[in-house]
């Protein structure tokens, strides 16, 4: 449909809330449709341009999400030129759904990335609600942290797809050659790992997905038959008892920082992950039941409790809690004054826990590498080394799935790291317990 032929005073719904109106100069408004807090109907006129094109409803939906998140008290200027009016039921409106089939992948993912960064400063804002100050919302280093990992995602789409000739074709133009031609010829030149090929078509497929969802554009998904398995991550390597020990005794060495050997030490213990790790407390640390609680950030900060043994339970009443408030993170910065009130938790483990690591395990391994990364000893790493030496010294599946806050069995056993050696060695053990005397090789088979 040609918007510059409109009547004067006419409304057209572009979807997802947006309507155009051509004004008696001549001029297009864009504005946004919502309810207030009395649940009437109201336009929030976002802005105007002295004619119509396509790119201007991108504009006016970014637009209109940054106005939804200052209804959620989210402090996101709009154009000072706004004016809010009642919607006349009597308008008259053109419904036209397929206005915005035009827009490239890039001007989708715009939308997209803007539209998620209002919903997790929004649900950020609700869960951080003592944060009252904007500044202090923002200085946050949890929230800080969200954002970025947020902002990481545009980066990777920056390298890996603006530039490339799939991401300037309008979407409803997109063939099967197109993906042909970016997932065999264009993605082969970023020297990506399967399981990241994997995720970028994983991401294009949700962003348009939101598209069609929030009727921004009204086409079938282009890459709705385009299926990349989702390959499954495997770590070669796992640290033996002896290397653990060493990684300990090494780090423990580095007493200007507490917290390299106190983060080892806590993930040797709990074989939890590094965000586990960084969110521990004092109070979370029940000396009497000889109990720790933990959070598993994969489920939504479910909280799981895992038993502690005597000897930790000692070195930590005695040397360690002693010196931390209730609240405090056990990892907390160093210098006291950069320790904030109410305590917030560090977002990284210390950088030299994998300066040590690297020294230790990863002197021949090229991190850029495909195959060399998945031999990389990190973190995580102290996290599978653990699961596997408790299933080689015979400790039962579930105490480990427990131990790991897996949701299955099947889950804990695609993790472990043991090789079909380790299968053999077992099978063979159990094979020698049946047959025992059972029968020479030599013994007739009954049909």
């Amino acid at each position: 449909m040609d918007f510059n032929t409109l009547q004067i005073g006419a409304i057209t719904s572009v979807g997802q809330g947006i309507s155009i109106k051509k004004l008696n100069t001549g001029k297009f408004s864009y504005s946004a449709t919502y309810r207030d807090n009395n649940s009437k109907a109201k336009r929030k006129v976002l802005m105007t341009k002295d004619k119509h094109i396509n790119k201007h409803i991108t504009e006016a939906l970014v637009l209109m999400d940054k106005f939804k998140s200052s209804l959620h008290g989210v402090n996101i200027p709009i154009e000072k030129e706004e004016k809010e009016i009642i919607i006349d039921n009597s308008s008259n409106t053109i419904e036209n759904d397929l206005t915005t089939n035009y827009l490239t992948l890039n001007e989708l993912a715009a939308l997209f990335f803007e539209s998620k960064k209002t919903d997790m400063t929004i649900m950020l804002k609700q869960k951080y609600n003592y944060l009252k100050k904007e500044k202090e919302f923002q200085e946050n280093r949890v929230v800080q942290t969200k954002l970025y990992n947020l902002h990481k995602e545009v980066l990777k789409y920056n390298k890996n797809i603006r530039d490339s000739e799939l991401a300037s074709i309008p979407v409803n133009k997109i063939l099967k050659s197109d993906i042909l031609k970016y997932t065999k010829s264009y993605l082969p030149t970023k020297n990506l790992a399967e399981k990241s090929t994997y995720d970028l078509i994983t991401k294009i497929k949700s962003i348009i997905n939101y598209a069609i969802r929030n009727q921004i554009i009204d086409i079938k998904n282009p890459f709705q038959n385009t299926i990349f398995k989702n390959p499954k991550k495997v770590r070669e390597n796992s640290l033996s008892i002896e290397e653990i020990k060493l990684l300990l005794e090494t780090c423990k060495a580095h007493t200007k920082n507490p917290n390299v050997y106190l983060s080892v030490y806590l993930a040797v213990l709990t074989a939890g992950r590094s965000n586990t790790i960084l969110n521990i407390r004092k109070k979370d640390i029940d000396i009497d039941k000889k109990e720790i609680t933990l959070n598993n950030f994969k489920t939504n900060s479910k909280r799981y409790r895992i038993a502690l043994n005597d000897e930790a339970v000692n070195w930590l009443e005695t040397k360690v809690l002693v010196n931390y408030e209730n609240d405090e993170y056990l990892i907390r910065p160093i210098d006291p004054r950069r320790r904030r009130t109410p305590p917030q938790p560090l977002t990284v483990v210390p950088k030299t826990v994998y300066t040590i690591m690297d020294k230790l395990f990863n002197k021949n391994l090229n991190k850029q590498n495909n195959q060399d990364r998945d031999l990389v000893i990190n973190f995580h790493s102290i996290r599978r080394s653990i699961a596997t030496s408790l299933a080689e010294q015979g400790a039962s599946i579930y105490n480990i799935m427990v131990l790991l806050n897996h949701s299955s069995v099947k889950q804990t056993q695609d993790y472990l790291n043991l090789s079909n050696k380790n299968l053999a060695n077992d099978t063979n053990t159990l094979n020698s317990n049946i047959f025992n005397n059972f029968g020479n090789a030599n013994s007739v088979i009954p049909y």
